[in-house]
Order: C-alpha cells, then sequence, then structure tokens
C-alpha cells in the first residue's frame, strides 16, 4: 500500500507499507488534519492582529478630521461675525495656528477666541 500526504508548506511524503497500517494510516490522516488546523489557526491570528492594528489608526484618522472640521467651523464663525475679507481670514487662520502651536491652548480654541473678541 502507498500512502500519499501533501502538505503544501512541508513538502509531500510518500509511505510504502505491506502488511496491517491501519494504525499508520489512521496517524498519518491525524497528523495532516491537525497540519490543515494549525495553518488555519495562523490565518485567523493574522487577521485579528491586523484588526487590532487598524482599528486604532482609523480612530485616529478620525479624530485628526473631527480636529480640522472643528477647526474650519470655529474659523467660519470667526468670519460670519468679524466680516473679514478673504484675505484677512487666511492672516486669521494663520495667527491661530501659530497660537495653537505655541500656547497651551489648540488653534480650535484659539479661533473661539477670536470668535469672542469679534463679538466684542
Amino acid at each position: 500500500m502507498v500512502v500519499k500526504l501533501n502538505m503544501a508548506s512541508v513538502g509531500e511524503i510518500l509511505v510504502r507499507i505491506n502488511g496491517d497500517n491501519s494504525g499508520l494510516n489512521n496517524s498519518l490522516k491525524s497528523a495532516q488534519s491537525k497540519m490543515k488546523n494549525l495553518g488555519s489557526g495562523m490565518t485567523n491570528v493574522g487577521k485579528k492582529m491586523s484588526m487590532g492594528i487598524t482599528a486604532p489608526i482609523l480612530a485616529m484618522g478620525a479624530g485628526v478630521i473631527k480636529v480640522g472640521m472643528d477647526f474650519d467651523v470655529g474659523m467660519s464663525k470667526v468670519k460670519a461675525v468679524s466680516g473679514a475679507t478673504g484675505k484677512q481670514m487666511v492672516e486669521l487662520r494663520k495667527k491661530a495656528r501659530d497660537m495653537g502651536a505655541t500656547t497651551k491652548f489648540s488653534a480650535t480654541e484659539s479661533a473661539e477666541a477670536m470668535n469672542f473678541m469679534a463679538m466684542a
């Protein structure tokens, strides 16, 4: 009897046995099954690891987008209240960003402060 095992990552094993080989046959089938399960398990681990890495990156990206949108909303309020022209708004946006970078307040908080000053 010839038993052929095909394990893609390990290679191919051919065994020729004479006589009662049912025990060996069962052992080889069990080994082949365990190798397949190992491959499936490794695939599942890889998928779970990639989700564990991807989710925080997506959340961080969403946070960055929200911060940018909040800043734009704040600067839109400044424009509406102050009546600033396009060129003046460019300067105000730059100043708000500079304040966000050089003070303990964010650029969005700086935009809110500019809005309150425009109201006054």
